[in-house]
C-alpha cells in the first residue's frame, strides 16, 4: 500500500505492509487496559531469557549441509 503523510512537519512517502499499518494503528489508538494480551507471560519470559543468551555465529555452509541432509532423510522416509 502506497502512502504519503505528514508526521511532525516532515513529509513521508513510501509503502507499508499490513503489519506496519497494524503497528501504526496501535500507536494512534492504543487498546484498552483490560484487553487480553496477544501473548502469554510464559512466552514473554522465554523471549526475554533467550535474548540474554550468548550469540552464536552460524556457518551458513554448514547449516545448508544440515538442511540438505534433513531433506534427504525426509524424502527417503516418504518413498
Amino acid at each position: 500500500m502506497k502512502f504519503k503523510m505528514f508526521l511532525i512537519g516532515k513529509a513521508l512517502e513510501g509503502s507499508m505492509t499490513m503489519s506496519d499499518i497494524k503497528r501504526l494503528q496501535t500507536l494512534i489508538f492504543p487498546p484498552p487496559e483490560d484487553s487480553p494480551l496477544e501473548y502469554s507471560a510464559e512466552f514473554a519470559e522465554k523471549i526475554i531469557a533467550a535474548s540474554r543468551e550468548e550469540f552464536h555465529e552460524i556457518d551458513v555452509d554448514e547449516l545448508i549441509s544440515q538442511l540438505d541432509a534433513m531433506i534427504a532423510k525426509a524424502r527417503a522416509r516418504n518413498e
